[in-house]
């Protein structure tokens, strides 16, 4: 190890696990059966990270037409 505590040891020990099983998994799957699981995960990620947006944007619209319905509502008071 060229780390002297246990603390930074531990993170070069945790780097040498997470290399070591991804060897494994390349040579149980193969790198082209790896590709397509990345591919795959990145789009249900991106898949979920629109699927928030919409719903964060529909929100933000609602309380906007809130804000406008009710104006005695101060701005200052509320988190939008």
């Amino acid at each position: 190890m060229t780390k002297k505590t246990i603390k930074r040891a531990t993170a070069d020990v945790g780097l040498i696990f997470t290399a070591y099983n991804l060897r494994r998994i390349l040579n149980i799957i193969g790198k082209e059966g790896f590709r397509r699981f990345v591919v795959s995960f990145f789009a249900f990620l991106l898949s979920i990270w629109t699927s928030l947006e919409l719903f964060w944007r529909t929100q933000k619209n609602h309380s906007q037409i809130l804000l406008e319905n009710l104006p005695s509502l101060q701005r200052e008071y509320l988190l939008i």
